[in-house]
């Protein structure tokens, strides 16, 4: 294994000479360097210092930060100019029903936050049927943005039926929904049924989370049920793809 260090570069490990383009060689090379010498909050180096530091040009060095870039190892934050490393992308288990937004991140090492965005009464023929409900009931819509460390990674509605928790507006709606459920639901939740999909961002869902508009999306549509089999919510979630991998456990049937 090659090692670099502290801050230093090795010029050696870069041959003008090899079939392998110049600035993939200086791509790997800047990937070890950074992840060994560089934490998540240290800027990393500008492409003059990195020129200065390998002897290459210019030109080389932007291919190879671009490379790095487009793979999502390195990132620009948008209130700073200086590289920086990304974080590694939580895994996303989708037999979780408590914490799905939070919990993982948390065990990323990631620091999640969730800011409401609005509140109102609705009455949706197709909410309801998939809730089980009578076309004309009236159920809550909570839309929310979720956050890992400050970046928004996914946008959330959630339907719930007044009559099941008409004190629902009481509640701080920015903490965990299922954790509200648990408190003031006559019955536990017990199991969702959820479905994954991947399509482009509507303009809406591009601007909540940053994305040019047409991007690529992955949704995840879930009614939670409770113990006693009533529908408690519908939810819609639109998830950056960059920001998540998932994962899942499955068993041979009998």
């Amino acid at each position: 294994m090659t090692v670099i260090n502290e801050r230093k570069g090795n010029y050696s490990l870069l041959d003008a000479n090899s079939p392998v383009p110049l600035f993939h060689q200086l791509r790997d090379l800047l990937d070890l360097w950074f992840h060994q010498a560089f934490t998540l909050d240290d800027d990393l180096p500008t492409e003059k210092e990195i020129t200065e530091r390998f002897g290459v040009s210019r030109i080389t060095v932007r291919r190879a930060l671009d490379a790095l870039i487009n793979e999502d190892i390195v990132m620009r934050p948008k209130s700073r100019g200086r590289l920086r490393l990304r974080r590694t992308s939580p895994v996303q288990r989708l037999n979780r029903l408590r914490g799905f937004f939070t919990d993982d991140l948390l065990a990323a090492g990631i620091q999640p936050s969730t800011k409401t965005l609005s509140f109102n009464r609705t009455i949706n023929e197709r909410v309801n049927a998939s809730l089980h409900l009578p076309a004309d009931a009236e159920c809550f819509c909570v839309e929310r943005l979720h956050y890992a460390a400050e970046q928004p990674v996914a946008h959330q509605l959630s339907y719930i039926p007044v009559s099941l928790l008409p004190q629902l507006e009481t509640y701080d709606l920015s903490k965990s929904l299922m954790a509200i459920f648990d408190q003031a639901l006559p019955s536990p939740i017990h199991r969702g049924e959820q479905q994954l999909l991947v399509r482009n961002a509507t303009l809406d869902e591009a601007l909540h989370l940053e994305l040019p508009v047409g991007s690529a999306v992955i949704l995840i549509k879930r009614v939670a049920y409770m113990e006693n089999g009533q529908a408690a919510e519908y939810f819609i979630a639109t998830m950056n793809p960059k920001f998540y991998q998932f994962s899942m456990t499955v068993y041979a049937e009998d």
